[in-house]
Order: C-alpha cells, then structure tokens, then sequence
C-alpha cells in the first residue's frame, strides 16, 4: 500500500515535505524541533502520507512556522503506538519541569504564572484528510499543536499569543470555578425557594388544589385531600409522560401522602 501511495505521491508532489524544524543557530534542540523527533519517532510506516504535499489539498502539515521569535508546531502522522498521548504528556512534563516550570497538561507554567510553551495531542481521525486517511494504515492519526516562547522577541506579543490559544492564569482559573460554584448554589437556592413558594400556595390554597409533581419523567396530577402535620395527603386521578400527552402504560388512581414542595400547584384538563 505504502509502495502504492509513493508512486502515486511522486506524480502529484508539488514542494516536497513539509519543512521540519532544525537546530537553532547557536545548536540548541528546543521544544519544536524535540517534539518532531517524537513525531518521528512514532510515525506508522515508511512516511506518514501527511507528509506529502499533494494537488489541491488544504492539508498539507504545516510544520514549523516562527513570528517574533514565537515558534509554533502543527503536524498530523499515521501512528499504530497507543501510548502516543501518553508519552507526549510525559515528554512535555518533563520539558516543562527541567525549566522550572509546571505542566498543567496543556500548558508549562512559570513560576509567577505565565504560560512558557503550550502542546497539544490528540486523535484527529475525524477530521483528517480522506483522501490520505486510506493509506494511513494503523488507522490513527494523530495531531500535534504546540508554541513556545522560548525565543519570543516581545513577551507581550506571546502574551497575546497565548490568550488567543485559550490561556488563563491560575487566578482566573480559580475565579471562574468560584463563579461556577456561585451559580450552582444560587441555582440551588432558586430552586428550594421555588418548591417553598409552591408549597406555601398549595396549604394556602386548601383541600381541592388541583397540583402537579414530576418525578422518574412522569407528571402525575392530582387534588389535595387533606392537610396534616406538614404533609398532603393526595389523590393522584391522572399521568402524563413529562411535557407530552402520553399516558404511562399501568397507570392506576391512587391515594398518597406526601411532602408539598414535591408538588405545584396547576392547572390541567384532560
């Protein structure tokens, strides 16, 4: 297959590979050109189709690209190893740490919580090239995104680099899961005030209230019979499947006691 798919390549190839990151020019391997080796190292076969600029296709692997001294990484390759993910987050755990850094699992953060490089993995099966995708014979594969600042001319300009990709510092990351957290327990609160409220107008109300519960999908309707101890005591007459007019198969009137803020007062007509 891959013999195939040379031949076929040499007919259609327009520039060759797609360039790969070299050395820096004092002979430092940084982060891109250390990632394509794991790239490489991994790659299923011969050559990763992706690796062929073909006619006409809008993927072709980007490589490295570098602005204002901020490198960044984009490849996809055909890969039959299922620790790919794995090795990639303890290869860029590493990286981070013998910098003095923390890798967070996307993100290698300083020590005063700025972002240092950022690496992304994953199956991009889904999106990949159809045309390529039959001659990736492991059947996976998998795409690497990374940048770095290492040698980033304007700390701002990769600061702004860094927001676009998704950045946030661990103080924003803190307020907004106190902000989620606010939410849910004001969510909690509405609701408890809610079945209150309900509860309130259901006893207000009196025997004969006509009151609806759902609960397990089901709205059950029925009409308050008594009042004692907190508690109604009620006479389920009708059923319906949540926010349908379908009614349960099995359904019988039946005669219960129970709490009202599992109830609300309504109006249904059969």
């Amino acid at each position: 297959m891959y013999k195939s798919f040379l031949i076929t390549s040499a007919i259609l190839l327009i520039s060759g590979c797609a360039s790969a990151p070299q050395p820096t020019k004092d002979g430092q391997m940084d982060l891109t050109y250390k990632l394509d080796q794991f790239k490489q190292s991994t790659t299923h076969g011969l050559v990763s189709p992706y690796d062929i600029k073909l006619l006409g296709s809008l993927l072709d692997n980007p490589g490295q690209s570098e602005t204002d001294g901020i490198r960044t990484y984009k490849r996809w390759w055909c890969t039959n190893d299922k620790n790919v993910e794995k090795y990639a987050q303890n290869f860029s755990n590493k990286y981070c740490t013998d910098q003095g850094g923390t890798w967070d699992g996307k993100w290698c953060r300083s020590t005063s919580d700025e972002p240092v490089f950022y690496v992304n993995i994953g199956d991009l099966k889904p999106f990949a090239d159809n045309g390529r995708l039959p001659y990736c014979t492991s059947g996976r594969t998998f795409a690497i995104v990374a940048a770095t600042s290492e040698y980033a001319k304007d700390q701002s300009v990769w600061l702004q680099k860094a927001n676009a990709i998704g950045f946030k510092t661990q103080q924003e990351i803190d307020a907004n899961k106190a902000k989620v957290t606010r939410q849910a327990v004001n969510k909690e609160l509405q609701i408890k005030y809610e079945k209150a409220s309900a509860a309130q107008s259901i006893v207000a109300s009196g025997v004969g209230t006509q009151i609806c519960g759902t609960s397990n999908n089901i709205t059950r309707v029925g009409y308050v019979e008594r009042i004692e101890n907190s508690k109604i005591k009620i006479t389920i007459s009708d059923a319906r499947l949540a926010n349908t007019e379908i009614r349960p198969g099995g359904f019988t009137q039946s005669v219960i006691w129970d709490n009202p803020e599992n109830w609300h007062p309504c109006e249904y007509n059969k």
